[in-house]
């Protein structure tokens, strides 16, 4: 292929293993020349301070928090409706790593018909870090661009995209 691209899915569900090796092989795929381009919100993309707070010694006892009673809800074309509640399960700054928890419930006639809970872990990830892998995989000319504005990002920049092309010999 001349060109794979991601879409905000580094780091999702896998070990920091497992993308090493997702890494290596989107670049086996690639053709001489090719180019794997993917989007990637760093760390700092939310402002949030409590999200920072987080990394901090002391501050993550409250996690996980209870359950939220109520979620956001959708109704179904039959009129059931789905409702999602989520919250962070886990958080760990020196992994890097963090889990999300998901509970959705299906409503019908205003009971509770089925529920499902799910966990999402997801690899937190660095701008350098992220360049480190890619070049560790084989790609050469890394770029880091603002957020799809195809200019080199800066570090005001929280969302970001990689390009990273298969050099024409290795």
């Amino acid at each position: 292929s001349d060109l794979i691209f991601a879409c905000g899915v580094i780091g999702l569900g896998a070990t920091r293993a497992q993308d090493r090796v997702a890494f290596r092989r989107v670049f086996e795929h690639l053709l001489p020349g090719g180019t794997f381009v993917f989007s990637h919100e760093l760390p700092y993309a939310d402002t949030d301070p409590v999200r920072w707070q987080r990394w901090l010694p002391g501050q993550r006892t409250h996690i996980p928090r209870a359950w939220p009673t109520e979620g956001e809800r959708r109704t179904l074309r039959d009129g059931d409706e789905l409702e999602l509640i989520d919250r962070l399960g886990a958080f760990d700054p020196l992994g890097q790593r963090m889990v999300f928890e998901t509970q959705i419930r299906l409503w019908h006639a205003g009971n509770v018909a089925a529920e499902e809970q799910h966990r999402l872990a997801i690899n937190i990830y660095f701008a350098q870090e992220l360049v480190l892998m890619l070049e560790d995989a084989g790609f050469a000319d890394v770029v880091i661009e603002g957020d799809y504005t195809g200019v080199q990002a800066s570090g005001d920049d929280g969302n970001v995209v990689y390009v990273a092309r298969r050099p024409l010999t290795r």
